[in-house]
């Protein structure tokens, strides 16, 4: 581990931490480097360390099979980043750190915006369950909304590259998205850039997400779960559309806009279509 640390000073740490993730060995190794935040070799170069698995976090396994024995990576990885960020005593080098991190992270989205959603939860933003509490905040409510700013940088250029559709957490990055003033941009990547297969996948994804909070067995297609990308009204609309050419879809996709048209709002309330989501997370 010291020898792996030692790396930090040289910058190969990223080379070898990639290594441990080919060789299936990144997450022993997170789990040890917990036990390491202390060490003069992290302390000394925590924004080389955040940087690195910043970058690696949509490569790294969230195999969550044996949680809660052991964790996955992303989870480990925001372990490490919050523990090793925190020994960092100046408020305005933490926010140096994050930052630069999310400016350099090309490979990697989910890890840098979670990261940011979980500060927004020590600041009690968004309804998210968050404490408030200011001795858990990483950076100042101000450096937040630069961190936040740096967020949406980053979707749209995910977005506009194409690599953002095909991420397996697209869900979680939209509503992320909406918390940070996504407005008419999201809503037209989702209505006009999002393919049909992609757009009837999200959809379907949301609804199962509403049945399950609602204890329901059938997916519904929901103001409380869609309201916050875009109203539900254009939700339907466009499911609609597709459907009238559903015979260019998959069977499965076929399956799943007849599942999701069929289906009501079950708050029966149309007025609910822009409400505020209580709890992405």
């Amino acid at each position: 581990m010291r020898e792996a640390l030692g790396s930090l000073e040289n910058e190969t740490f990223d080379k070898g931490f990639q290594k441990l993730i080919n060789d299936g060995e990144a997450l022993v190794f997170l789990e040890e480097l917990k036990n390491y935040v202390d060490d003069t070799y992290v302390t000394s170069h925590v924004r080389e360390l955040v940087a690195v698995l910043f970058n690696a976090g949509d490569v790294s396994s969230d195999d969550m099979r044996q949680f809660p024995i052991k964790m996955d990576g992303p989870t480990l990885i925001m372990q490490v980043v919050f523990q090793a960020t925190r020994r960092v005593s100046s408020e305005e080098e933490r926010y140096e750190c994050l930052s630069s991190a999310m400016v350099a992270a090309k490979d990697s989205l989910f890890i840098p915006l979670h990261t940011v959603s979980v500060e927004d939860q020590f600041h009690a933003r968004y309804n998210l369950g968050g404490s408030g509490r200011s001795e858990s905040q990483l950076v100042s409510a101000d450096h937040l909304d630069d961190l936040e700013r740096l967020g949406v940088s980053m979707i749209e250029r995910w977005a506009s590259d194409g690599r953002l559709e095909t991420h397996r957490k697209l869900g979680y990055i939209l509503y992320r998205w909406a918390n940070w003033g996504g407005g008419d941009n999201l809503k037209r990547y989702i209505l006009e850039t999002l393919s049909v297969e992609a757009f009837v996948a999200l959809m379907y994804c949301l609804a199962v997400s509403a049945s399950m909070e609602r204890f329901r067995s059938k997916p519904v297609l929901s103001a409380e779960m869609v309201g916050p990308l875009l109203p539900l009204s254009e939700a339907r609309g466009h499911l609609e559309a597709i459907n009238a050419r559903k015979d260019t879809l998959s069977e499965e996709h076929q399956k799943m806009i007849a599942t999701l048209l069929s289906s009501g709002d079950s708050s029966g309330n149309a007025e609910n279509d822009d409400d505020d989501m209580e709890d992405a997370e």
